[in-house]
């Protein structure tokens, strides 16, 4: 009985946190969604694409991968997907290497409006999350293809699975889907808060936090960072940031913490569903998950210590 009295209270709790969190994420989110949808219904994308398309050539990839990338940028790594799908008949055959390549600039720099609002409502500067994640990914996307040019690693056709996506649904059926979203979103940040509420009542975060203590050391973020930055990475920036929100309002973590783990979530979120995803489409999952993990890690650990240097107690982020 006092199990079940203690649980009742753990879920209680979650949810009014959970409505907290949502409180502050969907008015930020809700304006953003419905302006990305006008900018796709206007075909107004298109021309975000156009500065891209240089930048292509120096990865090694087709220009029409500027429109993929930006719509990837400016909605999400589906409605991309959807738009290589439909251009991939006039495509030459595409390398390993090739989507790969794409894979890595897409993984570091996709949702940027909603997730940079997103690192905003954490506290950090929108400017400055969204202009790291597309400088990395820019760099890694050269990087990437200079060495596999010069090593002619992963020169093999890719064998791309992604048959191709539904066309936009109609507005009703789109409006529902947003809403259906929503839910799912306020659902899952309910279940992180009660998991998180259990790991802390049977102490596992010392366990956590030991298996994580290289990691932490490395990127400078304290002990108590662990659970979020494990959340964040495995499932995605949304969760984890809900996370990040609730302990930004109870002081449970530092705004130090915050900058290091808000930064390192940004650049590698969802690691296992975007490692799926990308594998689909003919990427390899060493660069897909491996050097995208470390090199999100080496950036955040770089940046940290640059911050530090800069301003080693910072008032605000």
């Amino acid at each position: 009985m006092a199990a079940f009295t203690q649980l009742a209270g753990a879920a209680r709790g979650s949810i009014r946190d959970a409505c907290g969190i949502c409180r502050e994420l969907f008015p930020v989110m809700i304006p953003l969604i419905i302006g990305v949808k006008v900018l796709s219904e206007l075909d107004l994308i298109k021309y975000l694409a156009m500065p891209l398309e240089p930048l292509m050539g120096l990865m090694g990839l087709p220009s029409d991968f500027g429109i993929i990338w930006a719509t990837s940028m400016m909605v999400n790594l589906y409605s991309g997907l959807i738009v290589l799908a439909s251009l991939l008949p006039a495509m030459e055959p595409l390398s390993v290497a090739q989507m790969s390549t794409f894979g890595l600039i897409a993984l570091y720099a996709h949702s940027l409006p909603i997730e940079g609002r997103i690192a905003r409502q954490c506290g950090l500067s929108f400017a400055g999350q969204v202009g790291l994640r597309i400088l990395v990914a820019a760099a890694a996307g050269i990087g990437m293809h200079t060495l596999c040019r010069q090593t002619g690693w992963l020169a093999e056709p890719a064998a791309i699975l992604f048959a191709g996506g539904h066309p936009d649904p109609a507005l009703p059926a789109w409006i529902w889907s947003k809403i259906t979203d929503l839910i799912y979103i306020f659902g899952i940040i309910f279940v992180l808060l009660l998991v998180q509420r259990g790991i802390e009542h049977f102490r596992l975060n010392r366990w956590l936090e030991w298996a994580l203590e290289p990691l932490l050391r490395l990127l400078g973020v304290s002990a108590k960072a662990a659970t979020t930055i494990m959340i964040g990475m495995c499932m995605g920036l949304i969760y984890g940031s809900g996370l990040i929100i609730r302990a930004a309002n109870d002081g449970s973590l530092s705004r130090r913490d915050i900058f290091g783990s808000v930064t390192l979530m940004g650049l590698a979120h969802a690691i296992i569903e975007d490692t799926l995803l990308f594998m689909v489409i003919g990427g390899n999952w060493i660069v897909i998950l491996v050097m995208r993990s470390l090199l999100a890690i080496g950036v955040t650990a770089a940046v940290m210590r640059l911050r530090d240097r800069i301003d080693p107690l910072p008032e605000v982020l």
